[in-house]
């Protein structure tokens, strides 16, 4: 009986752990520009940004992302469809400023991706980052690259269209 219950603890506390964190996970961030920057990734490697901070860990920075040859207002309508494809929720967007919420399918902790339009280069800036835990077992880089591959592949089509 005791080594039954032992097992039932043993199995039930990771599980009520993992629930716990779920919920911490509803709880918004303080998100957006600071400076006019993204802001930096903190030290937990659950994070990515290509945005460059003083002190950025390496292994916390991405690339940008970039829309091809589409113009500016093209290229954010295309982002937002992108953001929509791949399982994100806009959040807020003003048009060179976006935070998109995702959730993971099994415990639905949230995720919050950011990008931000500079105007300057037409680049797309990009944070990637979890609401809770320490690591997030390269899930976010992840998630970064594949709005990359759907943001280069929807944009390829549609510069096709468009010289059509």
């Amino acid at each position: 009986m005791k080594f039954f219950l032992l097992v039932l603890v043993v199995l039930l506390l990771p599980l009520g752990g993992l629930a716990v964190l779920s919920l911490m996970s509803r709880q918004a961030p303080i998100l957006g520009l600071q400076q006019g920057k993204l802001l930096a990734c903190g030290p937990q490697p659950n994070c990515v940004c290509s945005e460059s901070h003083d002190g950025a860990a390496a292994a916390a920075m991405v690339a940008p992302l970039q829309a091809g040859r589409l113009p500016p207002p093209q290229a954010w309508a295309l982002l937002r469809q992108v953001v929509g494809v791949t399982g994100g929720r806009v959040v807020t967007d003003d048009g060179t400023y976006l935070h998109a919420e995702y959730t993971t399918a099994w415990w639905r902790f949230i995720d919050d991706v950011e990008i931000r339009a500079d105007a300057a280069t037409g680049i797309l800036h990009v944070r990637s980052a979890s609401r809770v835990g320490h690591s997030d077992l390269g899930a976010n880089r992840e998630r970064v690259e594949f709005l990359r591959r759907e943001l280069r592949r929807l944009s390829d089509g549609a510069v096709q269209l468009a010289s059509r």
